[in-house]
């Protein structure tokens, strides 16, 4: 899961969720996430499953609705389950922070 902060205190989170075969580092992506950071949120981008652009994450030629919902939903949770008191994770498997 791609991860990026604002500068300041986030006013919350957005999760950006890539199409059919994006991928969560695509140019588009990014444009979005750097305009939600520019007005203060948080934003998190996974990659999701069954996406030619992400082939380590399941065929592209297998998709489902249910394996892209599920794995929105696993980063949705891992990223609520921090406190602001603990976050950002210091060392936190599949996490990579970054600047969009």
């Amino acid at each position: 899961c791609h991860v990026a902060d604002p500068a300041g205190t986030p006013r919350g989170l957005v999760l950006l969720i890539h199409g059919r075969n994006g991928s969560a580092s695509q140019p588009h992506i990014d444009e979005i996430a750097r305009a939600y950071l520019d007005r203060g949120w948080r934003v998190a981008a996974p990659d999701l499953p069954h996406s030619e652009a992400t082939p380590g994450l399941g065929a592209a030629a297998a998709p489902t609705m249910t394996g892209p919902a599920a794995a929105a939903a696993r980063a949705l949770r891992w990223i609520s389950s921090f406190s602001s008191r603990n976050w950002p994770p210091s060392s936190s498997r599949g996490s990579r922070r970054r600047r969009f």
